[in-house]
């Protein structure tokens, strides 16, 4: 197979995603406040609405996590799960946009934010102009295109040292731009997230729930987490690059493996499976088997790896013996 008949199909494979429980359960919170911004909006339409009592309503959520256990993925999925899309008025096509997503830039201003949300809309901001009246752009146009919910990536970028010395007044700009939408904010970003958002209380108090993604487990046993997504994107596989895993090759003392090399970080485990992949097909090999793996950690071996050696290239008895001293489970 040619490079980008094996490229294009290793593409395919990287799009496919498997049941997560946490990230079910983050999607069920997303849902249920988009449900609570609907009410929400449509409430303000009441003639008997109150605006200081429903104020502090707005329930939004932090996810926070290590790197590379996939919390950009969630979000960009979600996205996917709830395209934009035009509808036609009377005025002329108008983008729907329930869900908006964006990442901060590493120079972080409330005001590069709502420029940065008003491009994501489909906007050219006039960034001369100051920032309230950017503002007011941003929540007309937010009120235009129906957003429901407004997803903050990266946002450990505030704690930054471009920005640390300006966090708390960006912190205050937030909690007022919060209160001026009618949208529910998602903060997105590593462990210091929950520290960042509810380090100003007023606006923690806009982000009561904390989820916290973290790498899989040790797969000790086929009912671990780890073993069921490993098991998940191996039953994909075949059908996207007409390659599967060899059948020499036990499926949990793989698991335990890739677990090593990857530390349980999602985004280094399908890394090593996509490496794998490619160098099977641009061979023109139906199966892979622990030789392709070993070969894809000698090219670019993981921070998160829990010991310097190939865990691929190890012998049974040499993974037994490293399972039995440094995680404390028997193969």
């Amino acid at each position: 197979m040619d490079l980008s008949q094996a490229t294009a199909a290793v593409s395919e494979f990287d799009k496919c995603r498997v049941k997560h429980p946490k990230r079910e359960f983050v999607f069920k919170r997303l849902n249920i406040m988009s449900a609570y911004a609907t009410n929400f909006q449509q409430e303000k339409q009441n003639p008997d609405y109150d605006p200081y009592a429903e104020k502090s309503e707005k329930k939004g959520m932090i996810v926070s996590g290590f790197p590379g256990v996939g919390k950009s993925s969630l979000c960009g999925r979600y996205v996917q799960l709830n395209k934009p899309y035009m509808r036609s008025t009377e005025q002329g096509d108008q983008l729907i946009v329930h869900t908006l997503y964006f990442q901060l830039p590493g120079q972080v201003t409330v005001k590069r934010i709502i420029a940065g949300l008003l491009r994501a809309l489909g906007y050219a901001p006039n960034t001369s102009k100051d920032e309230d009246t950017l503002t007011a752009d941003l929540l007309s146009a937010l009120t235009k295109c129906e957003v429901k919910i407004i997803i903050l990536d990266e946002i450990q970028h505030l704690s930054s040292r471009k920005n640390v010395d300006h966090m708390p007044l960006i912190q205050n700009s937030l909690k007022g731009l919060i209160n001026d939408c009618d949208q529910f904010f998602v903060f997105v970003g590593d462990l210091t997230t929950p520290k960042i958002i509810k380090g100003c209380g007023q606006l923690g108090r806009r982000a009561p729930t904390t989820v916290t993604l973290e790498p899989f487990s040790f797969p000790a046993t086929e009912q671990s987490e780890t073993f069921a997504v490993v098991k998940s994107l191996l039953a994909v596989m075949p059908d996207k690059t007409g390659v599967s895993l060899s059948r020499k090759v036990d499926l949990l003392e793989f698991s335990q493996r890739l677990f090593i090399a990857s530390g349980g970080v999602i985004d280094t485990m399908r890394f090593y499976m996509s490496e794998a992949l490619l160098d099977a097909l641009i061979s023109g090999q139906r199966s892979i088997d622990l030789s392709h793996f070993s070969d894809a950690f000698l090219l670019a071996p993981s921070d998160n790896a829990l010991m310097k050696a190939n865990p691929f290239a190890m012998t049974r008895s040499q993974l037994t013996k490293w399972i039995d001293k440094a995680v404390g489970y028997a193969s």
